[in-house]
């Protein structure tokens, strides 16, 4: 039936409006990164000039230090590495335990004086955390809600039965929609135009708004944190890392090949390739040959610039993690770490290969089961945090700085909470973020406390990373079992 004509111009407008929907809610979000992004860092910067020592970023001028030697001519791998005084003097004489990718990435930072380093750093860094943070919190904003039942009107009044009975059911009458039928001009209105709908508040502006107030007020805490807070001290790149996978395995439609992120983020940092394994147990081909296809480029090149120093990072030092430090060392809240820690003697290699795979078994299967029987949001970033919680875990060395992972983990556990206790229990869980550990093997006054004590203190991010793995895990396995005993009740409903 051809449309009328009074009614064309408002159905033009009515595209137009979705035409640049899509840009006005790319706008509003990149504001409230840019704003949330500029508070926290506010915030960051009159507590590092309250508190004790204030900037440091030691770890940002070892990187700023492996680009100048390349530049010029040496190898960021060699014993004298921080130890001579170049044009970048390190603050500590650490040595440089990254990929090639990462020391050639280092030169940029030789470019501009390392104060401005800093400063482009941590402001950086904060707009990757409130990115996450907004995208974490905004899951939690736009879950299902009561509203999205059909209104009492629509509901038949009694049941009907058959195909005769169906036919009888009244529906609504057909005619022109509220957006089809032409407003009458006014002040504000052209001639057969749509009307404006700018003064209006959707649920959808409601539910963006409280995402963004809620991202900032969890931003706040999260620079308290000591993971946040020593990736901005130090001039780290965890953050980074966790905003490069979250945003390749979580992209609906990305504009990129999927897997091309984490195959950049293995190539700067060997942890990152654990969301390879995710990628093949789950059957997503495509991104694994993608993110296998990066690497090998992108280490390509590290070859081509500094051959010798790629060789003998693949060869020998990939397998040396006591180069990076000592593995017992409190700040290492990795299995590794811990059970170093514990004093188990000849037990310790067994029981670390024993809880490695059962941490790695329970947590990447739990992944891929919920990654298979729940395609949505929730069943995507449930996935990505396990895999998340697994990497920190099985690593030989995850410093505190890597367990960002810890705060989307505890607020997605506090999203699924469907009582407030347990929204509360979740809660309790990133508490202990905001302090620092104890190192009881030089702190005087913890020498004297008890073993078990001492553990829990030493270990608590671990602890909390293993509570929330197992949490997650459970609640995992449990839906994807619920799903496949609704499946029959629901093929027998549809076959009726």
């Amino acid at each position: 039936m051809p449309q009328p004509a009074a009614l064309k111009p408002a159905t033009a407008g009515n595209a137009s409006r979705h035409r640049t929907g899509g840009s006005d809610k790319a706008v509003r979000l990149a504001t409230g990164i840019v704003a949330l992004a500029i508070a926290g860092l506010g915030i960051f910067m009159i507590q590092s000039q309250l508190g004790p020592g204030g900037l440091h970023a030691i770890d940002l001028a070892v990187y700023r230090e492996a680009g100048w030697v390349i530049l010029h001519g040496g190898s960021p791998y060699a014993a004298s590495f921080g130890r001579r005084p170049p044009s970048y003097r390190l603050f500590y004489p650490l040595p440089f335990t990254y990929p090639p990718l990462a020391a050639l990435l280092g030169v940029p930072l030789t470019w501009a004086r390392p104060i401005v380093d800093d400063w482009i750093w941590d402001i950086a860094t904060l707009m990757v955390l409130a990115a996450v943070l907004l995208r974490a919190t905004r899951w939690i904003m736009e879950r299902p809600a009561r509203a999205e039942i059909p209104a009492p009107a629509e509901v038949p009044a009694a049941r009907a039965e058959g195909p005769a009975a169906r036919a009888e059911i009244p529906t609504r009458a057909k005619g022109p929609t509220r957006a089809e039928i032409p407003a009458a001009p006014g002040p504000l209105t052209m001639a057969g135009a749509a009307p404006s709908q700018s003064w209006r508040i959707s649920r959808s502006d409601l539910h963006r708004l409280g995402a963004v107030l809620a991202a900032g007020v969890v931003l706040a805490i999260a620079i308290w944190t000591r993971p946040v807070k020593e990736n901005l001290s130090f001039g780290q790149v965890d953050i980074f890392l966790m905003g490069v996978c979250l945003l390749d395995t979580l992209a609906t439609r990305p504009r990129w090949p999927r897997g091309v992120l984490v195959g950049l983020a293995t190539a700067f940092q060997v942890a990152p390739g654990i969301f390879g394994l995710y990628f093949l147990l789950t059957g997503q081909w495509r991104a694994l040959r993608n993110a296998i296809v990066t690497w090998f480029v992108a280490t390509g090149i590290a070859f081509a610039v500094m051959p010798g120093p790629t060789v003998t990072y693949y060869t020998k030092l990939l397998f040396k993690p006591g180069r990076v430090g000592n593995v017992g060392y409190f700040s290492n809240q990795s299995l590794w770490g811990m059970l170093a820690r514990a004093g188990l003697g000849a037990w310790h290699v067994p029981l670390l290969v024993l809880s490695v795979l059962v941490v790695t078994l329970v947590g990447m299967g739990a992944a891929a089961a919920i990654h298979r029987s729940d395609p949505s949001r929730r069943g995507a970033w449930h996935s990505a945090i396990l895999v998340g919680l697994v990497w920190v875990l099985v690593s030989p060395v995850s410093w505190i700085h890597g367990m960002v992972w810890l705060l989307p983990a505890a607020i997605f556990l506090v999203g699924l909470a469907a009582r407030a206790w347990q929204a509360l229990l979740a809660l309790v869980f990133a508490v202990p973020l905001c302090f620092r550990l104890p190192n009881v093997d030089t702190d005087p006054s913890k020498v004297h406390l008890p073993l078990a004590l001492k553990a829990v203190l030493v270990d608590t991010y671990g602890l909390i990373a293993v509570v929330l793995l197992i949490a997650l895990s459970w609640i995992a396995w449990r839906a994807v079992l619920r799903a496949g005993a609704s499946a029959p009740r629901d093929q027998l409903q549809g076959s009726g």
